[in-house]
């Protein structure tokens, strides 16, 4: 049994499948499913059983799990800290967040951060924000971005660290554009693009909007549809300012007397250990969101 055997053990555990760990290690999946099996054959237990198209661990492997993660968690977490120190500042960030914080709020700050840090890569996952808990459940990613209404398990913990205001985002040409813009309202009967049921987004619109009758034209899942659905003069939208700031051919607007804020949580794995350079990141994270036009 080595090391390196244990290791290919709990990345598996974490992501529940042999192909995403494969992807994740970087090796091939018959390799992977090879070191697996020679490690069950050397302590005479099966670790993992099939689930779907995807894999769980034994009661065997989740006493194991339960054994060796923290161990390897304070190995690599004192590691890191040295080399902090020591100013080796490198590693890898795994984010997961919604689409509109990773798509249009994070990279202009990886950016700039990637210039005084030239050795810490980054991993974006661009999810729904059930999906992102779930990420951050399992610590695949070293923390998840989501938005204050989603109900996180007790296992997780949560921080506020920045309200949105979503804005009504519309063509330049739109029918009674200036009005929106001169009276900050939107009339009665106003079509409405806006994400499915059970999204955030879609859900502060509704409770803004909850003692009116929404004339939703269309429904769409992603953020660069929305927008050119927009552009095309389909109907208003709804996104945060800095999503709608700098869009070729559309203009936004605040909105009197409603309330269409939206809080961001960062989500980790209760008392999971934070590497430094994630600490680092996230401090910058902070500061950023809190700067004026965020």
């Amino acid at each position: 049994m080595s090391d390196l055997q244990l290791r290919y053990f709990l990345v598996c555990a974490e992501e529940r499948s042999f192909t995403l760990a494969a992807n994740r290690l970087g090796i091939s999946q018959p390799a992977l499913s090879q070191q697996i099996r020679k490690l069950e054959d050397e302590l005479g237990i099966t670790l993992f059983t099939r689930a779907g198209r995807g894999i769980q661990l034994t009661a065997a492997g989740r006493q194991l799990w339960g054994k060796v993660h923290p161990l390897y968690q304070n190995v690599d977490q004192a590691i890191r800290e040295l080399q902090f120190q020591e100013g080796v500042v490198e590693g890898t960030i795994a984010i997961a967040g919604p689409h509109t914080v990773i798509s249009y709020l994070l990279p202009s700050l990886i950016s700039q951060h990637s210039v005084d840090n030239p050795e810490v890569k980054f991993q974006l996952h661009a999810r729904s924000s059930q999906e992102v808990i779930q990420l951050a459940y399992n610590r695949t990613v070293d923390f998840g971005l989501v938005h204050s209404t989603m109900v996180l398990p007790p296992e997780l913990e949560a921080e506020a660290i920045h309200d949105e205001q979503l804005v009504a985002i519309f063509a330049e040409d739109f029918p009674g554009a200036g009005q929106i813009l001169q009276s900050r309202t939107l009339p009665q009967g106003t079509p409405m693009i806006l994400f499915p049921p059970g999204y955030a987004l879609r859900r502060a619109v509704e409770n803004a909007f909850a003692d009116q009758v929404l004339a939703i034209r269309m429904e769409v899942e992603t953020v660069d549809i929305m927008l050119n659905l927009a552009r095309n003069g389909s109907g208003v939208c709804f996104a945060p300012r800095y999503v709608a700031a700098g869009q070729p051919g559309l203009i936004y607007s605040s909105l009197d007397n409603l309330d269409l804020t939206l809080s961001i949580m960062l989500v980790t794995r209760y008392k999971n250990l934070i590497q430094p350079i994630t600490q680092n990141f996230i401090d910058q994270l902070k500061s950023y969101c809190n700067r004026d036009g965020v």
